[in-house]
């Protein structure tokens, strides 16, 4: 069991990817890659990574929508520096 500080920035990007396969799967999608560039993120939703906080809800919301469709994925692409 993992017991970190989580950021906002990471809550409020597995928050946009909740969203994003909802409204993917609301709308019928089939085929649609996620891209996120956090590794962080990427990792822990396609882990069984077991948090004790609000983020736990999260990803296993995220998880369960990824895998309702077994034509989606999930992909790191890294960040542009500038």
């Amino acid at each position: 069991m993992i017991l970190p500080s989580i950021s906002t920035a990471t809550k409020g990007k597995v928050t946009i990817l909740q969203q994003d396969l909802q409204i993917a799967l609301n709308l019928g999608l089939d085929r649609v890659v996620f891209e996120t560039d956090c590794q962080l993120v990427m990792n822990d939703v396609l882990s069984n990574s077991s948090y004790v906080n609000e983020l736990q809800s999260l990803l296993s919301n995220c998880r369960a929508l990824l895998f309702s469709n077994a034509s989606y994925a999930l992909t790191y692409v890294s960040g542009q520096v500038n």
